[in-house]
């Protein structure tokens, strides 16, 4: 019995003692016969987890209604069986049935132990079961008045001893020292006090036998895996015996002709006897498909030149006139498709055209939302060549609302006309603007001076020479400016000299210049509001007018004077 099921067992009877009855009926031994039986194994393992200790200790088998079935005297035994009868209508008898459940109790002298199985015990007819496996017990009952004892092991050399106990109940457990470890020659299974020091051998596996070619002086166990050598050949697989020193021991040899190139040949002679007589005739040029590599002399059977090449179809390498199939010659399997990389369609892998190219590749912007759109392009890798991003606005530099950022005009520009006329009936310079609810500024300059005129009508009565500079705004709050020159005031006319007109105003790159008469040999002035001189030039008339770059000039208002005019004209640069 091993450490945990006595253990177990201890616990088993602590546990039953309080339910001892006083009356116990021991059940007896079997007595009958059936023709319907079952065998049940009984293991040395088994029997030695059971307190027997008495010559009258037997097994007995019973069923679920307390039927006994079979039974075993087991005093002295190291294995045994139990026959367990089954009904058997023919012999009067009654006993188990198939599917019953088998309980299995020791009794000895006044106790009756009932035998715990791992697993449960079931009649089958005409079976044999075997029980290979220690197991657990417990005292079921005692025709003693076994109440007022105290259970235990009284056995002081015990290693379950309790000194307590006054009715020694067979639970005691000797002590057994020893080595418990299973890779030492030295373990034990019944083993409950380790000794560290009784493992000393380690278990080695291997042929024991000094006679044997493959002994292993260190193995201590033998695994029957022992060679011997034979009558022919030693230990190494060499023969005892083999005189010409061939690898084939004598009593092995096959005489006969052992030559390729002979008619005589026999492939399984191992020594030549000098009977190869007749030397094989054929093809010897091995570029022929009759080419016999086994012939000596040449018989003119080479007929057939080998052309060797790839016979597969699939292949680009095909040859549907070769003679030989040399696979090794099929290189590059066929794949179909458009193989020309300026098509949409270019397979990269295809190899043979299958007349697939249908769509060119155009390079180009597919982004409808950019300038660079093209509506024929049919690759934009990274979308790269959509450059300019489309701004819808007012593209004229002449408009109020002109958007400096837009790139595509979506006709939203408006300006309106401002013009100043002098009429000398009234002696007033009237503004004539197609503008949407103007407002007026007024402004006088002379020789480079300014000042307000504080006037916000759309007429003026000039009183001074000068040029006359009106800004009209209108409700969007965009401002367009107009001048008027007078040069001589009388009292009942005003002259205008020369009659000039400038535009666009204000001005990005170039001013554009307006005469009424023919001018030649022009000098024009231009004259910050300092009143400092910045340029002077002589030009070319066309004949009314002439044009002017000043898209070097800062921002900010300048006068134009023509041929040293006393007049001078009022612009802004932006």
């Amino acid at each position: 019995m091993n450490l945990i099921n006595k253990l177990l067992m201890c616990l088993f009877l602590s546990l039953s003692m309080s339910s001892i009855a006083q009356n116990c009926i021991l059940p007896s031994q079997f007595e009958g016969y059936s023709n319907h039986n079952m065998s049940v194994q009984i293991s040395e393992q088994f029997l030695s987890s059971l307190p027997i200790n008495s010559s009258s200790s037997y097994i007995v088998a019973l069923t679920d209604s307390n039927i006994v079935v079979g039974s075993k005297l087991v005093h002295g035994l190291i294995q045994s069986s139990i026959v367990i009868s089954g009904d058997d209508p023919a012999a009067d008898f009654i006993g188990a049935t198939d599917g019953d459940d088998i309980r299995l109790q020791l009794v000895q002298d006044e106790l009756v132990y009932d035998i715990v199985t791992p697993s449960v015990l079931v009649f089958i007819e005409n079976t044999n079961v075997a029980m290979n496996t220690g197991v657990l017990f417990q005292i079921h009952c005692s025709t003693a008045g076994l109440n007022s004892d105290i259970y235990g092991c009284t056995e002081p050399l015990s290693i379950n001893y309790n000194e307590s106990a006054t009715f020694n109940d067979l639970s005691c457990i000797p002590i057994v020292s020893g080595c418990n470890d299973t890779l030492y020659i030295e373990y034990q299974y019944d083993v409950n006090t380790i000794d560290s020091l009784a493992c000393e051998t380690l278990i080695t596996y291997g042929c024991i036998n000094p006679y044997a070619c493959n002994y292993d002086e260190d193995a201590l166990i033998e695994d029957n895996t022992c060679i011997f050598s034979g009558t022919i050949l030693d230990c190494n697989g060499v023969c005892l015996a083999d005189i010409d020193l061939d690898g084939v021991c004598d009593s092995d040899e096959v005489y006969g002709c052992d030559d390729l190139m002979y008619q005589e040949f026999d492939p399984i002679v191992t020594e030549n006897n000098g009977t190869c007589i007749s030397p094989i005739w054929g093809c010897t040029y091995p570029d022929f498909e009759e080419y016999n590599e086994l012939a000596i002399n040449d018989d003119s059977s080479c007929i057939t030149l080998i052309i060797g090449a790839c016979s597969d179809s699939t292949y680009l390498e095909f040859n549907e006139n070769t003679t030989i199939v040399d696979s090794t010659l099929c290189l590059n399997l066929i794949v179909l498709g458009c193989i020309n990389s300026n098509y949409i369609e270019y397979n990269s892998n295809a190899n043979v055209s299958d007349g697939s190219c249908n769509t060119l590749i155009v390079f180009g912007c597919m982004d409808s939302l950019y300038l660079d759109y093209n509506l024929n392009a049919n690759i934009n890798i990274d979308n790269s060549m959509c450059l300019n991003l489309i701004v819808a606005g007012c593209t004229s530099i002449d408009a109020c609302n002109y958007n400096e950022s837009a790139n595509v005009a979506d006709e939203s520009c408006y300006i309106f006309d401002v013009n100043l006329i002098y009429n000398e009936d009234d002696l007033l310079i009237d503004v004539v603007t197609d503008a949407e609810n103007p407002s007026y500024n007024w402004t006088y300059s002379l020789q480079g001076v300014y000042q307000d005129l504080e006037v916000t009508s759309s007429t003026y009565s000039p009183q001074d020479n000068g040029s006359y500079i009106v800004e009209v705004i209108d409700e969007l709050n965009c401002a367009v400016s107009s001048q008027i020159n007078m040069f001589t005031l009388q009292t009942t006319s005003v002259s205008l000299e020369p009659s000039i007109h400038t535009f666009p105003n204000p001005v990005n790159d170039v001013l554009h210049i307006e005469l009424e008469s023919v001018l030649t040999n022009i000098e024009i002035q231009i004259i910050n509001n300092l009143g400092t001189q910045l340029l002077s030039r002589r030009l070319e008339s066309d004949g009314f007018g002439f044009n002017l770059n000043v898209s070097e000039l800062s921002s900010g208002m300048y006068f134009l004077k023509i041929n040293n005019s006393q007049h001078s004209i009022a612009w802004i640069k932006n």
